[in-house]
């Protein structure tokens, strides 16, 4: 996360103060900076959060008598450390969703149907604005913890509206920009090598890594499996790894952005044309040429014979 953030990082650094005339880019700029500070920041301040509760947990308490992990989150949930930790993560998680949504109302931009492909995620982010806030409340309840009832009440409708928003952009942006290569393949009848249809730019674009990772922890989580500790630790850096890597690339000039329909026609490669009578840069002896045309002129009778090409 810390590489990706520094290379990030430097590079829109370097837009700011090279885009000195060209002020959209400067002010996008801007903002991605400002975003994904506002990302390595909270991420660093779940991760310590985490190490902190383990530190704890095997520290300084490594005989605790509870019944099991949610008896000891309770013990310690006074702690002003662990619920920086969790409002932290939540924060983060809705950057990165408003991030996801974002891009598909960017990949849907030059589409005439990019209302009704937006549709659907606006509602899910709602949903999880709405479900977020709720969480960051219930856990400043000290009668409440992340594991409790009441809680989860409020967390599966949250995760599950993030991994429904995760799940329809991904599925979204891929169809679109699969259709997109498509079309293109078809209209030029040849291969197209554009650097905003590769398959990894399609699976960084939909953000493919944070759903595949929010189902794993939803589905552990929901049926109260003793796997979600593993994947909600993990999960609060992969949701941060992959807006910086949509940043990084949009960055590169390797993200799809509203010019990119004109820049991948740069990057078609037509097919060969077919070369009928000429091989290997001969002349098939079976092709006759034609004798060079005379045209009539009305002054002096003369004649004008056109340049042989």
């Amino acid at each position: 996360m810390f590489t990706l953030y520094t290379i990030a990082s430097l590079a829109l650094v370097q837009n700011i103060r090279m885009s000195k005339f060209d002020v959209p880019l400067r002010h996008r700029s801007q903002c991605f900076l400002a975003y994904i500070s506002a990302m390595f920041i909270l991420g660093t301040i779940c991760l310590a959060s985490n190490a902190r509760g383990a530190q704890i947990a095997y520290v300084y308490r490594p005989n605790y008598q509870g019944s099991d992990s949610a008896a000891f989150v309770t013990s310690i949930r006074h702690q002003s450390v662990i619920l920086m930790g969790s409002v932290s993560y939540i924060l983060g998680g809705m950057m990165a969703d408003c991030l996801v949504f974002w891009r598909v109302t960017v990949v849907y931009h030059n589409s005439r149907y990019w209302l009704w492909a937006s549709l659907l995620p606006a509602f899910f982010l709602c949903g999880v604005i709405a479900m977020g806030i709720c969480v960051i409340v219930q856990a400043y309840d000290l009668d409440l913890t992340f594991y409790s009832q009441s809680s989860t009440e409020f967390a599966v409708p949250y995760y599950a509206c993030s991994l429904a928003l995760s799940l329809t952009s991904t599925v979204l942006i891929v169809a679109r920009l699969c259709l997109y290569k498509r079309r293109l393949e078809r209209t030029s009848r040849g291969s197209v090598t554009s650097p905003y249809l590769g398959i990894i730019v399609i699976i960084i674009e939909s953000s493919g890594l944070y759903a595949l990772w929010s189902l794993l922890f939803l589905i552990t989580y929901a049926i109260n499996n003793p796997f979600q500790y593993m994947f909600l630790p993990s999960l609060a850096q992969v949701q941060i790894i992959a807006p910086l890597l949509i940043v990084l690339f949009v960055v590169q000039g390797r993200g799809w952005y509203q010019q990119s329909i004109l820049a991948s026609v740069g990057h078609i490669r037509f097919a060969p044309r077919p070369t009928s009578g000429i091989q290997n840069g001969q002349i098939d002896s079976d092709v006759t040429i034609p004798p060079p045309v005379t045209y009539s002129m009305s002054k002096g009778g003369s004649t004008y014979r056109p340049r042989s090409t």
